[in-house]
Parts: C-alpha cells; sequence; structure tokens
C-alpha cells in the first residue's frame, strides 16, 4: 500500500510526461529511484535525473588510506617548506604540481616526491606572478590566473616558454576556471543588486562569464542566484552589506566543455553549455539540516580567533567594533547542502557534503557524466581535497604549527 508521498511523488511524474517537461530518471512505478536508470530526453534536450535520500544511502564507500605514502613540505631541506598553498593538481603521469603562493611559484614534483622544476617567481614579467589565484591543468601545461596582474598565464609544464593572456578588459575578477577547448569561465557579483541589499535577507545575483581563450571576447551566458546578504543595523562602525552566516552560495566546476552550478536553494545541480543552456539536472531529496547553536558559536569563535591572529595589531576601536559584528551576525535558518565541487579524470563531479562548524573531515558524493551516482568518499580528518586521481586523491592537511603539507592518499574504488 503506497503512502500519501509516494502517490504524491507518481501523479507528479505524470503531469510532468503530460506536459512535454524534461523527462525524470526515477522509478515512478518502483519503490526507488534507480541511479543507473535510463535517461529520456525531451524536445528541450534537458534530462532531470532524481536520486533519494535512500539511493544515497546505498551508494558503496570508496576507500582512502588512512595514512598517506608521499607527502610533500615534511623534509629537513628548507627548499621543501610550503607556506601557503594556493592550488595543484595530478598529472596523468602521477607528477604533484602545487601552487606555492608565498613563493609565487608552481612546483612540479615527481611521482616519488622529488622535485623535478619550477616554474615562475614574483614578478611582473611574462611567466612572473603577483597572486596565484587560480590553477588548473590545461593539457601539458599549467593555466595560472593572476588576479593581481589580471592575467592568465599558460606555463609548459616541461619549463618551456609560457603564454600570457591579459584579462583585464573583464573587470576584476576573483577567480577563473578553464575548459576543455582552452576557454575561460568565470563569474561576478552583480555590483548594483549588492549595493541596493537592505536589512532583509537577499540572494545578489552571480553573472556567469565565458572568455575566450585569446581574453578577447566575454560573453555573460547566464546569471543565477550568489550569496546571501543583509544589511547590518546593529553593529556600529559596519559598513555595506555583510554575508549572512552559513547562508546558501553558489558553487561552480566546469568539466570538459561543460559547466556545473548549485545555487543551494535545494540539493540540485545543473550543468550548462558554454551558451549558458542547461544540458542536465541532477536533484537528491535530501532534508536541509537546520543550523544548531553549537554550529553559530563555534564559527563565531572560529572567526573571533582568526580575527586576533591576522590582525592584532589593529586600533583597539576596530577590533572591537569587529567583535561587536561578530556577535551581532545573521545566520541562516538551515545548513547549505554542498560546498566544494570537484572533479576527476574520468569527468565525474566529486560534490562536498557542507560540514557543519566543528567537522574535521570532507565527504564527497561521487556523480558519473550522466548523472549516476557512483559512490561515497570520506577523507582523513584535517583533509582538504586538492586533486582527485583514478587511485589516489592529493590533499592538504596542517601539522601541529600550522604549517602546510600535501600528501598522496591510495584511493581504492570498490
Amino acid at each position: 500500500m503506497h503512502s500519501p508521498l509516494h502517490r504524491l511523488h507518481r501523479a507528479a511524474c505524470r503531469t510532468a510526461v503530460a506536459a512535454g517537461a524534461a523527462a525524470i530518471i526515477t522509478a515512478c512505478g518502483g519503490s526507488e529511484p534507480a541511479a543507473t536508470a535510463d535517461a529520456v530526453r525531451d524536445s528541450a534536450g534537458v534530462t532531470i535525473v532524481e536520486h533519494s535520500a535512500a539511493a544515497l544511502e546505498r551508494l558503496p564507500e570508496w576507500s582512502v588510506a588512512a595514512e598517506p605514502d608521499l607527502t610533500i613540505g615534511a623534509s629537513a631541506d628548507p627548499a621543501d617548506d610550503l607556506t601557503e598553498v594556493a592550488g595543484g593538481y595530478l598529472t596523468p603521469a602521477g607528477e604533484i604540481v602545487v601552487a606555492e603562493g608565498s613563493a609565487r611559484e608552481i612546483r612540479i614534483y615527481a611521482p616519488d616526491g622529488s622535485l623535478r622544476r619550477t616554474l615562475g617567481r614574483q614578478g611582473t614579467g611574462p611567466g612572473e606572478y603577483s597572486a596565484l589565484t587560480s590553477v588548473w591543468r590545461q593539457g601539458d601545461s599549467t593555466a595560472v590566473f593572476d588576479m593581481s596582474a589580471r592575467r592568465l598565464t599558460v606555463a609548459p609544464n616541461d619549463g618551456s616558454m609560457p603564454r600570457v593572456i591579459p584579462l583585464g578588459r573583464t573587470g576584476l575578477l576573483e577567480s577563473v576556471q578553464g575548459t576543455a577547448g582552452g576557454r575561460l569561465v568565470t563569474w561576478r557579483l552583480d555590483g548594483d543588486s549588492l549595493m541596493a541589499v537592505g536589512s532583509g535577507s537577499v540572494r545578489v545575483p552571480q553573472h556567469v562569464l565565458v572568455i575566450s581563450s585569446d581574453g578577447a571576447a566575454v560573453d555573460t551566458v547566464l546569471s543565477v542566484d550568489g550569496p546571501l546578504f543583509y544589511l547590518p543595523s546593529a553593529s556600529p562602525g559596519w559598513s555595506g552589506p555583510a554575508p549572512v552566516g552559513l547562508g546558501p552560495d553558489t558553487r561552480m566546476r566546469t568539466i570538459g566543455d561543460s559547466i556545473v552550478i548549485g545555487t543551494n536553494n535545494r540539493y540540485e545541480l545543473v550543468t550548462y553549455d558554454l551558451a549558458g543552456r542547461p544540458v542536465r539536472i541532477v536533484r537528491m531529496a535530501v532534508p536541509a539540516r537546520a543550523v544548531e547553536e553549537d554550529d553559530v558559536e563555534f564559527l563565531r569563535e572560529a572567526e573571533w580567533e582568526e580575527f586576533q591572529t591576522r590582525f592584532s595589531e589593529m586600533p583597539a576601536e576596530i577590533v572591537a567594533q569587529y567583535r561587536g559584528f561578530l556577535e551581532n551576525q545573521r545566520y541562516a535558518e538551515t545548513m547549505p547542502y554542498y560546498d566544494m565541487l570537484a572533479a576527476d579524470p574520468a569527468g565525474n563531479l566529486w560534490v562536498q557534503d557542507f560540514p557543519r562548524p566543528a567537522e574535521r573531515y570532507q565527504r564527497f558524493t561521487v556523480i558519473a557524466p550522466d548523472g549516476a551516482l557512483l559512490a561515497r568518499v570520506r577523507l582523513p580528518d584535517g583533509v582538504e581535497l586538492l586533486s582527485a586521481g583514478d587511485s589516489a586523491i592529493v590533499g592538504v592537511w596542517r601539522d601541529q604549527d600550522d604549517v602546510p603539507r600535501v600528501s598522496r592518499y591510495r584511493l581504492t574504488r570498490e
């Protein structure tokens, strides 16, 4: 005998089909959705893939070794030290590429951990960097977006002459991602909407931009919900909008020549082509988790400690103002569904569960390119994913002195 919810679900399936909407991958006549069900495209060419919470719970676990088989930055050689890991990735040959932000250089390590070469240095000339803002693999090269210099550098990993692409005409960008065809994807908050934020909580639109490989053409392909902001009225000395603590925010990842975007309005991830047209929607029927008082207190104290560490020389008046802001900051009622989006060499999407502030581990759901659920993966405590490979992951963690290390862990795909 079916529950009222199940009957409602079946009615929704019939309504969608009758209306000619995009096909929904569910076992509309069965008890549970199947992650590997066949998709049927409608005339608009959009596929909707829906999974239940039970389907998520049934997924196999891909195991990550508890201990690393290689660690970078822990040797006695000072040249091996890491200060700021700004990004990095695994190459198909097993090399580990690390962007060392403080030194403004790219370090390429052999699979055995030995340093093969460095690319770049601090400066403003070709192949030099002011800031390593975004880093990714582009063929046999490393692409580096320098927000300060407002340009992209494509540096061959063999150390040959890099190619520099100016991006000044795009305006100020915080982050950039690359596509398989060499185009760039980025996003920008709508400034007018941000300045118009009032006392109510408002999601400021975010515009997604696609930039040609030479940086000459910039197209705004779509706009989506961005971060949740409000205008604090009970924080003396604070001017301008502020983000709602633990509020929903948008996440984006390029995979091949597609853009995956999740706005955290629900557990939904939309794949777009580079013209901004939706191609696939993946949804999971998981409930939103409530923000608890312990979450707020933990986050408030963590942010206060970080402020004291980084800005200990600030005038007492400013310190008091920031403390007042933290004590009166607005927080969301429910947690976001997901945080980081990553991809592996097979084009699978790794979606991080949004962690509670006190949680020290990252947990991911791996989704195949067709929207099927593949596995769940939990990283060792304190390890942040840097790159996922076929048989290993590379992560960043900090030792007892808060010094970053980059480690490789064996990944077993069950």
